[in-house]
């Protein structure tokens, strides 16, 4: 099930996102559709054919395009949605091929953390169920030098306005850990280079 199901019913949970990594990912890469940016909570969520609506946040869709692994990706919503969108840079700058792929921590029925590797960047996403999550992330896995992350998180108000996500740069090195903090539904997704 992917985007597609948000037209016919509410079966695309961010229970069955979360789930994907430790499910259908265990044989490989997959089929799915994320991106959806007509963001709506679950008691606001309903299926409709025009202008479907995703059942999480904003930042939990970016996180989609790292925690799922897709050989084909695409943007799942409706084009103009898109337009004058600040996360639609993340959209630009995430690979679909990667070097490297660590689970840098998740539970089935809880959490997951993945980074990935593309050349000399890496792109790490975390995303919660329909429970409100905090966690540290350890980037151990970077490896020596400086390094620039652009870090797209939950608004504060994102519980309730899901479509409002946050982007702060922070520096950082491979003992730097990274405290995420997600609302219900939501989730954190970065983008990691090397500094100049």
């Amino acid at each position: 099930m992917g985007a597609e199901y948000n037209k016919l019913s509410g079966r695309v949970t961010p229970e069955h996102n979360r789930t994907l990594p430790f499910t259908r990912m265990l044989a490989g890469p997959l089929d799915y559709t994320a991106g959806g940016f007509n963001n709506a909570t679950a008691a606001e969520f309903k299926p409709q054919n025009t202008r479907p609506m995703a059942m999480t946040t904003r930042a939990h869709q970016l996180t989609l395009y790292v925690s799922l692994e897709t050989g084909l990706q695409m943007l799942a919503d409706y084009p103009e949605i898109y337009k004058g969108q600040p996360e639609t840079k993340f959209l630009r700058d995430v690979p679909v091929v990667w070097n490297d792929t660590r689970v840098v921590g998740g539970r089935p029925a809880n959490y997951v953390t993945i980074a990935r590797r593309n050349g000399r960047e890496w792109y790490v996403g975390s995303i919660t169920a329909s429970h409100a999550k905090e966690l540290d992330i350890p980037l151990e896995f970077l490896g020596k030098g400086d390094y620039i992350a652009e870090i797209y998180s939950d608004a504060p108000a994102a519980a309730s306005a899901p479509k409002h996500a946050t982007k702060e740069e922070k520096r950082l090195t491979a003992a730097t850990v990274l405290h995420v903090k997600m609302v219900p539904a939501g989730g954190q997704a970065i983008r990691i280079r090397r500094a100049q």
